[in-house]
């Protein structure tokens, strides 16, 4: 009798380990990480800076809950949107912006804006510009909205916000 149970007991050990070792290896080898698999590109609250081609030692501040991807667009969008904007303004236009970034402003994009469709800032102060992200793609829309805003900063008539 003796035989016999530890016989069971063996067969029955032998069983699960047989089964933990079908199902547990494929399992352990498929969630081994061997430098193939990429990881998803997560949104999280980051920054770059906008160099503006052609306006030395202007460099203009993004940020927001941004993935990678949508980081790097954004500073080209936008990048592209103050050289073509700072291009058409006049003489004092273009002093009063080379002026104003030059002291440090930050643009944060928001996805889900409260209180505005294109841009919010606070006359007289110079230090951010919230943009909604969905207006990026536009880029009439978006150099229009840097420009509003720059000239709220400093103290103009403009909407505080739009």
């Amino acid at each position: 009798m003796k035989d016999t149970t530890k016989r069971t007991i063996g067969l029955v050990v032998g069983t699960v380990f047989t089964i933990t070792t079908v199902i547990g290896l494929p399992i352990i080898f498929q969630s081994c990480d061997n430098g193939t698999q990429t990881q998803p590109d997560l949104e999280k609250y980051q920054g770059g800076d906008v160099t503006i081609p052609g306006l030395e030692g202007i460099v203009v501040r993004v940020e927001g809950n941004l993935t990678d991807k949508e980081l790097a667009n954004a500073i080209a969008l936008i990048g592209t949107a103050f050289y073509n904007e700072f291009n058409n303004l006049t003489e004092l236009g273009k002093n009063s912006f080379e002026q104003m970034f030059k002291i440090g402003v930050t643009i944060i994009l928001e996805k889900d804006p409260v209180g505005y469709t294109k841009y919010k800032t606070t006359r007289g102060k110079i230090d951010k510009i919230y943009i909604n992200f969905g207006i990026l793609n536009d880029a009439e829309t978006l150099a229009w909205a840097l420009l509003e805003a720059m000239w709220v900063m400093l103290g103009d008539n403009a909407p505080e916000f739009v």
